[in-house]
C-alpha cells in the first residue's frame, strides 16, 4: 500500500462510521485509530444583571450522558465551580473506571 492508497483508505474507513474516533496513518506509515470518548460541553448566559447561567453536558460519542445546571452573580465563582466540578467528575471516572474495568470488559467480551 502506498501512501496515496492509505489515504484513501482512512478516508473510505472514515466515511461508513460516524463516530468521532477515526483511522488515520501518521508520518512513520503506522495506522492509529484515534479520538475522543468522553467529551464535556458548555455553554452559559451573561444577562445584563451580571448573572451567568448555563451548563455542563457530559457525552459519549455524540451521547448526552448527564447534565448540570449552573447560575452565579459573579463569572469567578461560575469558572471556579464548573472547573471544581468537571475535575470532580474526571477524578470520580478515573477511579470508579479503573475499580470496575475488568468486570465492563469480560461483560463486553462476553456480548460479543
Amino acid at each position: 500500500m502506498n501512501w496515496e492508497e492509505a489515504i484513501k483508505w482512512a478516508e473510505e474507513a472514515n466515511n461508513k462510521s460516524d463516530s468521532n474516533i477515526k483511522w488515520s496513518w501518521d508520518c512513520g506509515f503506522k495506522l492509529d485509530f484515534d479520538g475522543d470518548l468522553l467529551r464535556v460541553s458548555s455553554r452559559f448566559y451573561s444577562h445584563g444583571d451580571n448573572i451567568f447561567d448555563g451548563s455542563v453536558t457530559f457525552y459519549i460519542g455524540d451521547e448526552g450522558i448527564f447534565q448540570k445546571e449552573f447560575s452565579s452573580r459573579h463569572i469567578e465563582n461560575l469558572k471556579t465551580d464548573v472547573e471544581e466540578y468537571v475535575e470532580a467528575i474526571h477524578s470520580n471516572l478515573v477511579k470508579l473506571l479503573k475499580k470496575n474495568m475488568a468486570v465492563f470488559i469480560m461483560t463486553l467480551n462476553e456480548s460479543l
